[in-house]
């Protein structure tokens, strides 16, 4: 490992200081050699890849996937489980299928948004240094992922003395006959949001059926 330098190179070196071996597997037959042991690891961290990948992982880095898929081991993904590309949530090949993933900074696509977010588990966001300005002046379109935290922000507990006039109103006019599960999701989840009162305006050959609806949701 003598061509490893910077921060690799550091940090390689405290590795060593602190008593652990680090052993390199730069082959299919190196792989092959060492994976017994993993057998008898509690935990994977997968850093093998990050945000740049842009090509389906093939070879021996295949194998490595699929054999840690296959091992039933947890794994913890760094920024992005391997194999996943951050520009698509669409799996562009094998990816690492992660119990957690530990994400830099801000959330990637793949993570929040399926098909391939079944890929990343449990998702925690890892503050880094990166000042939030640099990313709010980030060009390209912009994506939002609201958060418990975020959303707590935008709709703040309610006082003790207040009433559901105080939340604003709401008026869903949809529904026809065969289709009133539409009026009804509509208005369960304007209320779930913060809305203090929602209406539905809705034909009158369904207005029963929503009605019923409401009492027992």
């Amino acid at each position: 490992m003598s061509e490893v330098r910077g921060d690799a190179r550091l940090n390689l070196d405290i590795l060593g200081r602190l008593g652990l071996t680090v052993v390199e597997i730069a082959d299919s037959q190196a792989w092959e050699l060492h994976f017994s042991e993993v057998g008898d690891c509690t935990l994977i961290v997968d850093a093998i890849f990050g945000t740049g990948l842009n090509a389906p992982v093939s070879g021996f880095i295949e194998s490595v996937v699929t054999d840690v898929n296959a091992s039933g081991i947890p794994v913890v993904a760094i920024d992005l489980p391997s194999g996943l590309s951050a520009d698509s949530a669409d799996p562009i090949g094998p990816s690492i299928e992660a119990a957690l993933t530990v994400t830099l900074a801000a959330p990637k696509l793949p993570l929040v948004l399926p098909p391939a977010e079944i890929h990343a588990g449990d998702i925690v966001i890892a503050d880094i240094g990166i000042p939030s300005e640099v990313i709010d002046a980030l060009d390209g379109p912009r994506v939002d992922l609201l958060t418990r935290a975020s959303m707590r922000e935008l709709v703040p507990p309610r006082t003790p003395d207040s009433h559901k006039g105080d939340y604003g109103r709401v008026l869903i006019v949809a529904g026809s006959r065969g289709k009133t599960g539409a009026a009804h999701l509509a208005a369960v989840g304007a209320l779930r949001s913060g809305a203090g009162l929602v209406t539905v305006a809705t034909a009158a050959s369904c207005q029963d059926v929503v009605s019923g609806m409401g009492r027992s949701t």
